[in-house]
């Protein structure tokens, strides 16, 4: 205990005189230092914001051991920067540190009923008073089949990935050895839906997403094929961003039978939309 004791103390002493040395420096060099010691979260988010907002002379640095920040700079500019971090530190509750959850829908749909959404392609914001209209059209629909749903959190700034898919066989490979020995391995991929997404909670309330979904299919070859997109968009807590225009494919071959005695086989394909419905809420 006493060891510990003594060597956060040697640190501190440590760090003390270096911001002496640059405070002597700053003074022939008309600059000024300026320790940033953040009262909510790490020192590197202040860091990445403060660093941007330095002038030409300014320098920055981190200091991990002691959550703080060194900044020399201009008079002007560190009085700036103190502004800065006092309209932070106002916030008893950081906007970074709140929590948002999202509700996944996915389903695929056909070109009709994207249209009766007014999609073709990209997002759309649906406000939270209307959602419920877009559910039960889900549900009755011809158009459309929901094909999971599901929920996950994440806290504003921090990233969230959702995958669902299923493990498939896509072949084998083969390793021939010198000495005569063959090793076979299964290849494996996995076919689904997949979601990345990064929701940040503005001052205001309102929620900035930005959405990566993405779909692979297993062909009849045996290949997969995958179709992607991306956004960004700004909602309201509570409304629901839908997402079309990932291309499924799905081909499907039954046997045509007389008398309940296959004769042939028939192939058919069916080309649907892929959409994305996601519902994001601040957690209070």
């Amino acid at each position: 205990m006493y060891k510990k004791k003594f060597s956060y103390t040697l640190l501190i002493s440590i760090f003390l005189g270096l911001i002496i040395a640059q405070n002597s420096f700053c003074q022939n060099n008309g600059l000024q230092v300026k320790v940033f010691t953040p009262q909510h979260g790490d020192a590197r988010s202040l860091y990445s914001m403060l660093k941007g907002l330095l002038s030409p002379q300014g320098k920055i640095s981190l200091d991990s051991r002691t959550n703080s920040v060194v900044v020399i700079d201009t008079p002007q500019t560190i009085k700036d920067l103190s502004s800065v971090t006092q309209q932070l530190s106002s916030y008893d509750n950081p906007v970074s540190e709140k929590q948002v959850e999202i509700k996944v829908l996915i389903a695929e749909v056909t070109d009709a009923f994207m249209n009766e959404l007014g999609i073709s392609g990209g997002s759309i914001v649906i406000p939270a008073g209307k959602y419920q209209a877009v559910l039960r059209a889900l549900n009755t629909s011809r158009n459309a089949r929901i094909s999971s749903q599901t929920m996950i959190r994440t806290t504003s700034n921090q990233p969230a990935s959702l995958q669902v898919s299923a493990d498939a066989l896509m072949g084998s490979t083969i390793v021939r050895y010198p000495d005569g020995r063959e090793v076979t391995t299964i290849d494996r991929e996995q076919i689904g839906d997949f979601l990345e997404v990064l929701p940040v909670v503005n001052n205001n309330s309102s929620i900035t997403v930005s959405v990566h979904p993405s779909k692979s299919s297993l062909q009849n070859n045996g290949t997969s094929k995958t179709s992607s997109l991306s956004t960004q968009v700004v909602i309201n807590d509570g409304d629901t961003i839908a997402i079309g225009g990932v291309d499924t494919i799905r081909e499907e071959t039954r046997d045509e039978k007389v008398f309940g005695i296959p004769v042939s086989k028939q192939s058919s394909r069916k080309q649907n939309k892929t959409m994305m419905f996601l519902t994001a809420t601040i957690v209070q």
